[in-house]
Formats: structure tokens, C-alpha cells, sequence
């Protein structure tokens, strides 16, 4: 069997892989017109009608990652009425209360801004970008098709799938999460620390209205996020040592909705459990190298981060747009080869040191909030207080968490006020 012949295979069919295959297809088309990708995708491709019911998995983004989507055709294609902008977010420490002197209030029109950012559901924002690749001159999506083997040579990578079929590209890209397959395929080393924790999600009615703020409790066990959902109610990702998540979840409704109404210190009144529960492990991680002869990896194939933040899915958009420039600036030359290391290193040391800083930023706030040592959180808590009344200090870290500064992507440049 002869092998499928391409320019680029990305393996997942997740947000970050199919947001690159578009913004690199886009932005080839006039030096590559002939440029071949394919989508390797284990799992089922996404379905053909949304959930009437929110899934339990939702984002924060950023208005960067929404100039990504918007460049991917994405955006307009959300359901109407799916997603919900957040135009303030309240952040405390568990000793004292929204306002007072441990905590800190963003307020998007204090920056200059509309909204700080949006609430997305995981599984539209990929159908969305699916829908937003299919048919594209040149693309392939390969859904329910996992990777088996793979060949980095000299002249092209080949990919087996586990039916046998063999796809013969330039370049390989894992786009495929925290657990890569080609990461380990590749040997390619990524250090991780478990934090012992896990994520209990849900969705939750509220006594009193959002109004579009985000709320989150730093608590000793971890932090607890209320999004503001489209519908009016919120998305809890409540971090909780492992034991004591597993056991929430599992709980009656009364006894989970008493605990958490405890643990947001009653911002939205009484809460009422309106779907089912989940836990996911969290961990923190980052691989030794991104990129090499012929492969590089993005999003959390590449790096992992805790969630206290939001900021993973964010991070993903921008190795994403990063890479899509990179290649598409290397490409511009007809001789040009799509797996060189050297271009491929660009993009590397492009997203690397944005990425260790939150990396670093997320560990070092775990860690402070998280502090058994008397005084240490409350310590934390006053920070943000004084941060609050530091009105540049303030701006900056807005600016970063909304994808406003550093070495942006063109498209995420141009489509940004400020």
C-alpha cells in the first residue's frame, strides 16, 4: 500500500490542531495554493447538531483567542445564545470577601473594553472549527483514526494508522492533549508534577443574577471559579483535593449544593445543582522541546497548566497562530521544506518563554494560596489587594490575561484595541 502523500499531518482534532490547519491553510494560500494537510483524529468527529443542554466542559477565552477564531471562520459559526461575555471578574482570598482588602476587581470598562473575555462550550467551539475546515481545498479530516507508528526520516515523516493506511508528510504536528501520542511516540521528554487534585465541574442555578461577573474564591483546598454562562447560570470548576472531589461529586445534590454555597461565600445566594458532576485529575507540565526534525508539538501536547487561570485553551490558540506564521513566512519560498528545524525552531523560541512565564505565574499562585504555612495565603490575599489599588500594575496583568501584550501573532496584533 502506497502512502498518502501530504505537506502536513496534525494529529488530534481538537481546538488547537484544527484551529492551525485553518489559519495555515488561510495564510498559504496565495505562495501554496496545492499546500496538502490531514486531521488525524482517534475519536468521532464532532456532531452535526448541538446539545440543547451546556456541556460540562467550558473555557475562558481571551479576547485574543477570539481574533484567532474569528480568523478561523469559527466564531460566527458559535449557536446563538451559546456564548456569554464576562465583563467583570472578582478574585478574593478565603479570609475575607469580595471588596475588601484581599481581593482584586477587574472591570472591563476600566479597560478600555467591552468585555475581559467570553464562556465558551468546549464542544462547540470544536464543532465549529471542524465545520469551519471541512471541504477546504486540499484538507482532509480523518476522524475515528488513530495513530499506530511513526517514521521521522531524512526526507519525510511517516504516520501508520492503526488500519494500516500510511500518511507520508513534510511535517507532523501534535495537537493530540496532555497525553500526545506522538510526544511519547517521539520520546520527547515533559516533566510533570501532579497536583494531587481534581477539577469538580458542573453547572449551577444562582439565587441572584451573574451579571456577567467571574467570580473566584482562593480556599485552602484549592481555587473556585463561578463563569458567568449564557443562560444566566454558572459553570463551577471548583480545584479540590483529590479525595474530598471525588467524594463531592458523588454526594446528594443538598449536601454538594450546601458545601459549595459555603465555598463561594454566597456571591450568586443560594446555588442550585442543575446538571450532572465531573472530576478530571489536574497536573502541571511542560516537554523538553517542541519541536525537531520534521515534528512539533502545540497546546497541551506541548504544555499543561492549572486551571486556576483559565488560561490553557488560550495558550493553545496562540502556539497555534504562532506556528500557522512561521510556516506561512517560510513557505513563502517555493523550495521551501515544511519540516526544517530551523524554521520550525522559530516558532519555539517564539512561544516558549510566554509559555514557562504562565507555567511559573500558575505554580507560584497554587503555591501561595495553597500555603499551609499560617499567614502565607492571607499574605497572598493582601497582594491582591494592593495590586487592586495599583492602577498600571493592574492594567498590565489585564492586558496579559486578554492576550493583549507580548510577541503576539500578526492576526491576534491587528485584530486587538490597545
Amino acid at each position: 500500500m502506497s502512502a498518502a502523500r501530504y505537506d502536513v499531518v496534525v494529529l488530534g482534532g481538537g481546538m488547537t490542531g484544527l484551529a492551525l490547519v485553518r489559519l495555515l491553510h488561510a495564510q498559504c494560500a496565495a505562495a501554496r495554493p496545492g499546500l496538502r494537510m490531514a486531521v488525524v483524529e482517534a475519536g468521532p468527529p464532532p456532531a452535526a447538531e448541538p446539545s440543547p443542554e451546556a456541556g460540562l466542559r467550558v473555557v475562558a477565552l481571551s479576547p485574543a483567542s477570539r481574533a484567532v477564531l474569528a480568523a478561523c471562520g469559527a466564531w460566527e459559526r458559535l449557536p446563538a445564545g451559546r456564548t456569554g461575555p464576562y465583563r467583570r471578574m472578582v478574585v478574593w482570598q478565603h479570609a475575607g470577601a469580595p471588596g475588601d482588602p484581599a481581593s482584586i476587581t477587574f472591570d472591563a470598562a476600566e479597560q478600555g473594553v467591552a468585555e475581559l473575555g467570553w464562556i465558551a462550550e468546549n464542544d462547540l467551539l470544536r464543532a465549529a472549527l471542524w465545520e469551519s475546515c471541512a471541504g477546504l481545498p486540499g484538507v482532509e479530516l480523518l476522524a475515528a483514526s488513530a495513530p499506530a507508528a511513526v517514521r521521522i526520516g531524512a526526507d519525510a515523516a511517516v504516520v501508520t494508522l492503526a488500519d494500516g493506511r500510511e500518511l507520508q508528510a513534510a511535517l507532523v504536528v501534535g495537537a493530540d492533549g496532555h497525553e500526545s501520542w506522538l510526544r511519547a511516540a517521539l520520546a520527547v521528554a515533559s516533566p510533570a508534577r501532579d497536583y494531587g487534585q481534581v477539577a469538580l465541574v458542573a453547572h449551577v442555578a444562582g439565587e441572584r443574577p451573574h451579571a456577567d461577573t467571574a467570580w473566584q474564591r482562593f480556599l485552602p483546598g484549592g481555587p473556585l471559579a463561578l463563569l458567568p454562562l449564557a443562560d444566566g447560570r454558572s459553570s463551577i470548576v471548583w480545584s479540590l483535593p483529590t479525595a474530598r472531589g471525588r467524594e463531592l461529586a458523588a454526594a446528594d445534590p443538598g449536601a454538594f449544593e450546601a458545601a459549595l454555597g459555603a465555598a463561594a461565600d454566597g456571591v450568586r445566594g443560594a446555588l442550585r445543582l442543575t446538571s450532572a458532576r465531573a472530576c478530571f485529575p489536574l497536573a502541571a507540565a511542560h516537554a523538553a522541546q517542541y519541536t525537531g526534525l520534521r515534528f512539533a508539538l502545540i497546546g497541551d501536547a506541548a504544555h499543561r497548566v492549572h486551571p486556576l487561570a483559565g488560561q490553557g485553551v488560550n495558550l493553545g490558540f496562540q502556539d497555534a497562530a504562532a506556528l500557522a506564521e512561521a510556516l506561512a513566512v517560510h513557505l513563502a519560498d517555493p523550495a521551501a521544506d515544511a519540516g526544517d528545524p530551523r524554521a520550525l525552531r522559530r516558532y519555539e523560541r517564539w512561544r516558549r518563554g510566554d509559555n514557562l512565564a504562565t507555567l511559573a505565574a500558575m505554580e507560584g499562585l497554587h503555591r501561595l494560596f495553597t500555603s499551609a504555612t499560617p499567614g502565607v495565603a492571607r499574605a497572598g490575599g493582601l497582594a491582591l489587594g494592593a495590586v487592586d489599588g495599583f492602577a498600571p500594575l493592574k492594567r498590565r496583568l489585564a492586558d496579559y490575561a486578554m492576550g493583549r501584550r507580548g510577541d503576539l501573532p500578526r492576526l491576534v496584533r491587528g485584530a486587538l484595541p490597545g
